[in-house]
């Protein structure tokens, strides 16, 4: 009985450490496409689905400018003004997660997109079970466009 305690207290242990981990809150997927090809393709995506982007932020640039070396990693901030009213008018705190932002960055020419796991502010916010269709929704965005960049399409490949 002893061991079946400290097994059960190990493993409930665990549970928590991988909870608690800074990247825990972050979904990550590699992208089929080399970097500059997988923004533009985001970018796109973005503007079909007339989602407005705010910003590019290219931090490999910034930090040739500062002299610095960083591999090619660039964040695209967007969103829909509409969505995100509905759930600021819920809780004003969730506009520091907002808007959407994908990280698309590279290593060791391997390009990943990389975004916060939005169900989770769901529940950091407090959100009220009445925004659960439009977070849902939010989540199978992200779930789109990370297919579209990392299913290879055999129209796309020749554009």
């Amino acid at each position: 009985m002893k061991s079946l305690c400290i097994i059960l207290a190990i493993i409930s242990f665990q549970s928590c450490a991988s909870v608690s981990t800074k990247t825990s809150s972050l979904i990550t997927h590699k992208s089929k496409y080399f970097h500059d090809k997988t923004v533009k393709m985001i970018k796109k995506f973005l503007k079909k689905k007339k989602l407005k982007v705010f910003s590019v932020i290219d931090h490999h640039k910034g930090a040739k400018k500062a002299k610095l070396n960083l591999d090619k990693t660039t964040l695209i901030i967007f969103g829909n003004p509409k969505i995100g009213t509905l759930l600021m008018q819920e809780n004003q705190l969730i506009g520091i997660d907002l808007p959407l932002k994908i990280l698309i960055h590279t290593k060791n020419n391997l390009t990943h997109i990389t975004y916060k796991k939005i169900n989770l502010l769901k529940d950091e916010y407090s959100l009220t079970p009445n925004l659960d269709n439009k977070v849902s929704k939010i989540e199978t965005f992200f779930e789109n466009i990370t297919e579209y960049v990392t299913k290879e399409d055999e129209s796309r490949k020749k554009k």
